[in-house]
C-alpha cells in the first residue's frame, strides 16, 4: 500500500486567502512533515497538487487531501474535521475516525467529526482511481487565530501522531474484509 498525500490546491489556484495566509501553502507544508514521518514509519508516500490524481493509484492505496478552509459566515468557525465518500463502509469512516483523532490529539484543535459526502466524493479523480480509501480532512479555518496558532505550533506533532496512526491501522493489515 502507498499513501498518497493531495495538497490540494497549486499556487496558481492557492484556495482560501485571509490575512496573508495561503491555504495551499499551508497544507503543503503539513504535507511535506506527513512525508518525511510516514517515511520514517517505512511507508511509502508521494505528494501531489491539484485535482488531477497522478498516475500509480491503485485500488488498495490510499488517498489523504487536505484542506484549510474559510467558513462561511452562517457555519460554525474553528476545528478538524474528515469527509469520506458517500459509499464507506463502517470500517472506513472508523478508520477516518481515528486518523481524525490522531490529527485532533496531534493539533489540539477542536473535533468537528466525521462526514459523508452527500453525493459524489468532493474531489472527482478519487472515483476514477478506483480506491475506496479517501480521506479529505479540513485543518482547521485560516481565518480562525487560534487554529492557525495551533496549526503553526504543533505542525510536527500532529504530522507524526498522523504517521504512527496510519502506521498502526495498515501494518496491521487492517481493511475492509479485515477490520
Amino acid at each position: 500500500m502507498k499513501i498518497f498525500i493531495n495538497a490540494a490546491h497549486t499556487p496558481h489556484s492557492p484556495g482560501a486567502v485571509y490575512g496573508g495566509r495561503n491555504e495551499h501553502k499551508d497544507v503543503l507544508l503539513f504535507s511535506g512533515e506527513l512525508k518525511k514521518s510516514l517515511c520514517s514509519h517505512g511507508i511509502t508516500a508521494e505528494i501531489f497538487t491539484g485535482y488531477s490524481a497522478p498516475p500509480g493509484i491503485s485500488e488498495g492505496d490510499a488517498v489523504l487531501i487536505f484542506h484549510r478552509g474559510t467558513s462561511y459566515k452562517t457555519a460554525p468557525k474553528k476545528g478538524i474535521s474528515v469527509t469520506v465518500r458517500d459509499d464507506s463502509s463502517a470500517c472506513l469512516q472508523y478508520e477516518a475516525f481515528r486518523l481524525l483523532k490522531a490529527l485532533e490529539r496531534g493539533f489540539g484543535m477542536k473535533y468537528k467529526g466525521v462526514h459523508t459526502a452527500t453525493s459524489s466524493f468532493p474531489h472527482r479523480f478519487i472515483e476514477r482511481t478506483g480506491t475506496k480509501r479517501s480521506f479529505l480532512f479540513e485543518l482547521g479555518f485560516i481565518e480562525d487565530s487560534c487554529d492557525n496558532e495551533l496549526f503553526e505550533k504543533n505542525l510536527t506533532d500532529a504530522s507524526e501522531l498522523l504517521a504512527r496512526e496510519i502506521s498502526e491501522i495498515y501494518k496491521e493489515g487492517k481493511n475492509e474484509d479485515n477490520p
